[in-house]
């Protein structure tokens, strides 16, 4: 079979929150992800760049 990869790289997993200001935080890991790895996202990269009534 021509054209298809013969070799596959890690899958990357990317987490993201935007606003109308822009990008607020991004996370990104090497595998899946998990509900404790998007828990500690919010909670260690996410809240700490929210504003007052965010």
């Amino acid at each position: 079979m021509k054209g298809l990869p013969q070799k596959r790289s890690k899958n990357v997993s990317i987490i993201g929150a935007i606003a109308l200001k822009g990008l607020i935080s991004q996370y990104s890991i090497l595998g899946a992800t998990d509900g404790l790895t998007f828990e500690a996202y919010i909670s260690q990269k996410l809240v700490p760049q929210l504003w007052e009534g965010a």
